[in-house]
């Protein structure tokens, strides 16, 4: 196995050539404003595609049981690291029906080059 340090692609450029193959949803918001940082394609065709920046929409499907639930361990993450699962509901959207999923969470902080914290 190589050390993915010694790739030649930057460790930026590596990680997000390896999240584009990979089947889970990854992405990155930003703490203090909430905003979408980066989304991979799993995310995109879970959810639709979201612009950066974009607030967390993504709450208005979480099912109501859950939902209180889920805003308070992401309002923490910045010092509580979580796992969680959850309930949606999604809207039929392109050529897909209505659709009920589980969605499994896990949810830390780690800081940008620029010093900044994402989640």
């Amino acid at each position: 196995m190589s050390d993915p340090k010694s790739a030649a692609a930057p460790p930026a450029e590596w990680l997000a050539q390896m999240a584009e193959v990979i089947d889970e949803m990854l992405w990155v918001r930003d703490t203090a404003t909430g905003g979408l940082i980066y989304s991979n394609a799993a995310f995109e065709r879970f959810w639709g595609a979201v612009r950066p920046g974009s607030p967390d929409t993504q709450l208005e499907h979480v099912a109501a049981a859950d939902r209180d639930h889920l805003k308070r361990l992401r309002a923490d993450a910045a010092t509580s690291p979580y796992t969680t699962e959850y309930q949606v509901h999604l809207p039929a959207a392109d050529k897909r029906p209505p659709r009920v999923a589980r969605v499994r969470e896990r949810a830390f902080r780690t800081r940008a080059p620029s010093g900044q914290d994402w989640i």
